[in-house]
C-alpha cells in the first residue's frame, strides 16, 4: 500500500500493464506499435482510474483533506463548468427546436397532438440533452483540464510538486473530477426544463396545445418513468470519463508547447468517444 500511495504511482511506467507493453515493443524488432500504443494508453488510463478512486476514498475519510479538495473542485466546477451553461442553454435551445418541429408536423397529420409531449419529455430527458451537455463539457472542459495539466507537464511545475512531496492525482486530478460531477447533473437539469419549456412554445405555436396541457401530458410521462434520473446518472458517468482522460491526456504530454495543442484535441476527440460509447450502453441496458 505504501507503495500505491507514493508519488511514483503517477509514473505511467510502474503500471504493469504499460510496462509490459513497453517492454515488448523493446523485444520487438519491428513491433506492432499502434497495438501496443493502444495496450499503453488503456493501461495507464486504467491506473489513473485506479489512483483516482484510491485518493477518493482516502479524502472522503479525512475531514482537513475532504474541505481542501472540496474549495479546489468548487473553484473548477465554476471555472470550467457552469461557465459553460450559456453555451448548453443555446445548443439545448436550438436542438429542442430542431426535434420538435418536425415532431410536431409529423403528429399533427395523425390527429396526435398531445404526444409531442411524450417525444420530447424521453428524448430530451433521457438522450439529447445528457449527451449535448457531454459534448459541450467536453469540448468547454475536457480540452482545458487538458492543456493545463499539459503545460505544467512542459514547464515542469508537475517535476516541482514532486520535489515538494506533493501528489498530483490528488492536487490536480481529484478537483476537475469532483468539480465535473458537480456541475455536469445541474446542467442537465437546467437542461431538461429549458428544452422542455422550448417544447412547450413549439407546441404552443403549431398545435395549439395549451402550456397547462402539455405540460401535465410531461409530467404524467416522467412519472411513469425514469427518463431525469438516467439522464443525471449518465451525466455523472460523463463528467468522470471526461476528467479523467482529458486529465491522462494531459499527464502524458511529452515535447514542446505543440505537445499540449494535441493533447487538449485528443482530450476532446476521446472524450466524445466516450460520451457516445457510453451513452449507447445505457440505451442497450436499459431495453432489457
Amino acid at each position: 500500500m505504501a507503495v500505491l500511495l507514493s508519488w511514483d504511482t503517477l509514473e505511467l511506467e510502474v503500471c504493469p500493464v504499460t510496462a509490459i507493453a513497453r517492454k515488448l515493443g523493446k523485444a520487438l524488432d519491428y513491433p506492432p506499435k499502434k497495438i501496443l500504443g493502444l495496450v499503453d494508453y488503456a493501461g495507464g488510463l486504467a491506473w489513473l482510474v485506479g489512483m483516482s478512486a484510491l485518493w477518493s476514498a482516502r479524502v472522503l475519510v479525512n475531514p482537513k483533506s475532504f474541505r481542501e479538495t472540496l474549495v479546489r473542485a468548487s473553484g473548477q466546477a465554476a471555472k470550467h463548468g457552469f461557465a459553460a451553461l450559456p453555451l448548453s442553454a443555446l445548443i439545448i435551445s436550438l436542438i429542442s427546436v430542431s426535434v420538435a418541429i418536425p415532431s410536431a408536423e409529423q403528429l399533427r397529420q395523425f390527429g396526435a397532438n398531445i404526444f409531442i409531449a411524450d417525444i420530447l419529455a424521453v428524448g430530451l430527458c433521457q438522450q439529447l440533452v445528457p449527451i449535448m451537455i457531454g459534448i459541450v463539457a467536453a469540448g468547454y472542459s475536457g480540452t482545458q483540464f487538458a492543456a493545463e495539466i499539459g503545460n505544467m507537464k512542459v514547464t515542469e511545475e508537475i517535476t516541482a510538486m514532486k520535489a515538494m512531496g506533493m501528489n498530483a492525482v490528488k492536487i490536480l486530478v481529484l478537483p476537475r473530477l469532483w468539480g465535473l460531477v458537480l456541475c455536469l447533473p445541474f446542467l442537465t437539469l437546467v437542461g431538461d426544463f429549458l428544452g422542455l419549456s422550448v417544447g412547450a412554445l413549439v407546441a404552443r405555436l403549431q398545435l395549439d396545445l395549451t402550456f397547462n396541457d402539455y405540460f401535465k401530458r410531461v409530467l404524467e410521462v416522467l412519472r411513469a418513468r425514469n427518463d431525469v434520473a438516467q439522464g443525471l446518472y449518465k451525466s455523472i458517468s460523463f463528467a468522470i470519463a471526461i476528467a479523467l482522460v482529458s486529465c491522462y491526456r494531459g499527464f502524458k504530454v511529452r515535447g514542446g508547447s505543440g505537445a499540449v495543442g494535441d493533447a487538449a484535441r485528443l482530450a476532446d476527440v476521446d472524450s466524445i468517444i466516450l460520451v457516445i460509447g457510453i451513452n449507447t450502453v445505457f440505451t442497450i441496458v436499459n431495453t432489457f
